[in-house]
């Protein structure tokens, strides 16, 4: 659907991000059905720390190019596990809201998982994803136990710790590293120094979502559109 360019500073930082986000992992080339880590692009289990706007829009993004791959939405939509503060969103929960709603998990898929709502840990150890993106602002949420559990059967895991400022960091990629043997795809969402690895500085990949709007403002200034898609 078509936004007034007005809205389009309201929305640029979802956007934004979500656009960034899909081309990491691959979904803007249409060349190759697998991504950067070397899995099917459909069939990656993506678990989400936070349920707010920008979460919920780089998962509409994704999902976007999921059906593009050529799955349905509902298939799209069940390539998530969005985790929030009182746990994973399941649609039981009554306080979701309809944009929440669409990445629910069914209630009888979990409840093998054990007693009380799932956290990231228990969702991370049950979906064993491929991906785990940090929308948090929540600190350090990245745990070892939970980046090991993650890298225990992921050769190539995609972490992502997106939450800005880096106090808020939900893992620091020197952290990353040695919990995954160096095997881990990272980029942050703030700032960090480069990570020493065999006596060399290897920058860390800044997923920060400020490289995608000068191509906005180049492509609507001069044009001048009445409206902006969200693709």
């Amino acid at each position: 659907m078509d936004r007034p360019t007005g809205l389009v500073d309201q929305l640029a930082d979802r956007d934004a991000t979500a656009g960034w986000l899909a081309g990491e992992l691959g979904y803007d080339s249409p060349i190759s059905g697998r991504d950067h880590a070397g899995c099917l692009k459909t069939d990656h289990r993506i678990v989400v720390l936070g349920a707010g706007s920008a979460a919920i829009g780089v998962a509409d993004m994704i999902s976007t190019a999921l059906v593009d791959e050529g799955l349905t939405q509902q298939q799209a939509a069940d390539r998530f596990w969005f985790v929030d503060i009182d746990g994973l969103l399941v649609r039981s929960r009554s306080e979701l809201t309809p944009e929440q709603r669409i990445y629910g998990r069914d209630d009888t898929e979990v409840r093998h998982w054990g007693a009380g709502a799932p956290d990231l840990a228990r969702v991370v150890g049950a979906v064993r994803p491929t991906v785990l993106i940090g929308l948090s602002t929540s600190h350090g949420a990245f745990t070892e136990q939970v980046v090991r559990t993650m890298a225990d059967v992921c050769d190539r895991p995609v972490i992502l710790p997106l939450s800005n400022p880096t106090s808020h960091a939900e893992a620091d990629p020197a952290d990353l590293a040695r919990w995954t043997g160096g095997r881990a795809l990272v980029a942050t969402g703030s700032p960090f120094p480069p990570l020493k690895v065999d006596g060399r500085e290897v920058p860390v990949a800044q997923a920060n979502n400020v490289y995608v709007f000068p191509a906005i403002g180049l492509a609507v200034t001069p044009a001048g559109p009445p409206g902006s898609p969200a693709e």
